[in-house]
């Protein structure tokens, strides 16, 4: 794939024969650079623009190649990968299926309303379920712990019989680190 990314067409001059140079050269490093991040745990969500980048890149791939059954391919292939992204961002705003949400609403229940703690840790929006904070009770010694984990794998970190419940999303490995798990996370209480 490279080969022909690099190589470019032999027809073209001059300035337009750099163009198409500078073209692939881009999208190499736009794939290498999509490869290296992927590999980092905490980075992966930003990975989650390559889907849109590396389609582009292989169609542009294939008409220099002149394969149209290729490019058919990265069509259905890019319609299909768009499916579990679109599944996650619906989910996040269902009351059925949003960790978030759900989550909330057990933290409510069975934390808030029972006047239990929780620990002091960061309550941005992305890293705390959306729970009623006029009420909530914030201790170091704490009763709970909230932990958003957007990689799921991480849940192996957690003492299994510490953990009270557990907010999944539909559809997710937990050994497996999907681009689109930051939309609808999955979530933990654990009891101290």
């Amino acid at each position: 794939m490279f080969y022909y990314l690099l190589n470019g067409s032999k027809k073209l001059i001059g300035s337009t024969r750099l163009i198409e140079k500078r073209i692939s050269i881009g999208i190499f490093f736009l794939i290498l650079f999509g490869a290296i991040i992927s590999g980092f745990d905490d980075w992966h969500i930003q990975f989650r623009y390559i889907p849109y980048i590396l389609p582009i890149s292989l169609i542009y791939l294939a008409h220099k190649i002149k394969n149209y059954k290729f490019i058919f391919f990265i069509f259905v292939a890019t319609i299909l990968q768009t499916i579990p992204l679109k599944l996650a961002f619906y989910d996040e705003n269902s009351s059925k299926f949003s960790t978030r949400l759900n989550s909330a609403n057990w933290i409510n229940k069975n934390i808030i309303e029972k006047e239990k703690s929780v620990c002091n840790k960061d309550f941005s929006p992305f890293n705390f379920p959306p729970v009623n904070f006029n009420k909530i009770i914030i201790k170091k010694k704490c009763d709970y712990e909230v932990h958003v984990l957007r990689q799921p794998k991480k849940i192996s970190g957690y003492n299994e019989e510490k953990i009270v419940k557990i907010f999944e999303p539909r559809y997710q490995f937990k050994k497996i680190s999907l681009v689109f798990s930051h939309v609808n996370p999955l979530i933990i209480i654990v009891k101290k």
